[in-house]
């Protein structure tokens, strides 16, 4: 079986990388892609209704065309026919603009239902809320184009991938270079005109956390190891630090994943060959259609295998996990509680443990629109489970800002105070 990566990533990079093009297009021009839309969906998507009734879907597809007219240009379009997209659930299928984009030159994060920002190239500064954009707030903004974003699963992951990745291609919605946003800073509301910069320049990937790098420390007894991202950027440096861990002086190990939005299948296959102690198969089971073209559900020969060159093979294994992890950390959780004795700490996963993986691109033949559709489906667990953790870690607003923000980190002591008895 050919070897594919968790693309939970690239999918929003070409999201966010076009600028959008002054061509109109004609209502049979987009009918024509309407259909070939629909088309690939029922064809190739692994199950079609798994996540919306088929009637509710066709009349879904009526409307969208009935709304279709002549002289629409690519960013209307695309609200139409994300909206067919995003009602699949499925975290790794959507639609994504062709060619460079303009976005946003800051970055936020989904914090207790906020918008806060966490890193700047603006006049608005790092630690501020945004409460507006052209004077829609965040949940108006949410309302007006959520529905058309696709790549989650779960009703609940919508706002958090909405605020923390489909923010910034706001101004492409809005055919707008320069946006009035408005934030909160130090108790003071204020009013900035933004302009958008290209993708390129805005170092924009969602599997990569440029502000928190991999990292090994010590802390009290414990070794604590902190993977923000299975990217292939941290791949290197991250089994680095696992192999440098001693196999004496550590009885436990706490692997740090909250944020990380997923990656690559060989590295978060290295990574849990360090800490299984015999073979396994990285998913339970996988729905995909069959040679006749029917659904159905099997087993997918995916295997683990120990290394067992690992020193610290017999620590206790601790992981601290949040509600915003994706794709490969879903399987990294799922995969460590079928296999090994870790304790997971922290919070519920908002994305569910089921999900779509291996979702080659597609171009609509006249608007150039691309889209995504999953081919298989992961099984590991039952319909709607989640990852919950062993033991909850509750954290406040403040400490939830603080940790974004690097100013402190209290949901990792309060792990390191679990696993050491204080608490």
């Amino acid at each position: 079986m050919k070897r594919v990566p968790l693309l939970m990533l690239l999918l929003f990079i070409m999201l966010l990388s076009t600028a959008f093009p002054v061509e109109v297009f004609t209502r049979r021009q987009l009918l024509e892609d309407i259909d070939f839309l629909v088309g690939k969906i029922e064809s190739l998507f692994y199950d079609p209704w798994r996540k919306i009734d088929e009637e509710v879907f066709r009349d879904l597809v009526e409307e969208a065309k009935s709304s279709l007219k002549d002289g629409m240009t690519l960013s209307e379009f695309f609200l139409v026919a994300g909206r067919i997209t995003d009602s699949l659930k499925d975290q790794h299928s959507g639609m994504s603009f062709p060619g460079e984009v303009d976005v946003l030159p800051f970055k936020t994060r989904e914090v207790q239902g906020r918008a806060l920002v966490i890193e700047s190239g603006s006049l608005i500064p790092v630690g501020s809320f945004i409460l507006e954009i052209e004077g829609f707030a965040i949940d108006e903004l949410y309302e007006k184009y959520g529905s058309s974003m696709g790549y989650y699963e779960s009703e609940e992951t919508g706002p958090n991938i909405f605020i923390n990745w489909f923010i910034h291609a706001i101004p492409q919605f809005m055919n707008s270079p320069e946006v009035e946003v408005t934030y909160l800073f130090n108790d003071e509301i204020r009013k900035a005109a933004i302009n958008s910069i290209s993708v390129s320049d805005s170092d924009w990937q969602m599997m990569r956390n440029s502000n928190r790098p991999p990292a090994f420390e010590q802390i009290d007894s414990v070794a604590v190891l902190k993977i923000p991202s299975f990217h292939p950027d941290y791949q290197e440096e991250t089994l680095e630090l696992m192999y440098r861990i001693p196999g004496d002086g550590y009885s436990d190990l706490l692997i740090d994943v909250r944020d990380n939005c997923g990656g690559f299948q060989l590295f978060l296959e290295a990574v849990l060959g360090y800490l299984t102690k015999e073979r396994a198969d990285l998913v339970e089971k996988i729905g995909t259609r069959d040679s006749s073209g029917q659904y159905t559900i099997r087993t997918w020969n995916l295997p683990v295998y120990p290394d067992y060159s690992w020193k610290a093979k017999d620590s206790r294994i601790w992981i601290l996990t949040n509600a915003n992890v994706n794709s490969a950390t879903l399987l990294f959780l799922s995969f460590m509680r079928r296999n090994t004795d870790a304790v997971v700490i922290g919070e519920r996963s908002s994305e569910p443990v089921n999900f779509g993986i291996t979702n080659p691109f597609h171009t609509m033949p006249n608007t150039g629109l691309l889209f995504c559709l999953s081919k298989i489906l992961v099984i590991n667990g039952a319909e709607g489970e989640h990852i919950e953790p062993d033991l909850v870690i509750e954290q406040s607003l403040e400490e939830e800002i603080n940790w974004y923000l690097g100013n402190g980190d209290a949901t990792l002591q309060k792990a390191i105070d679990t696993i050491t008895g204080r608490n």
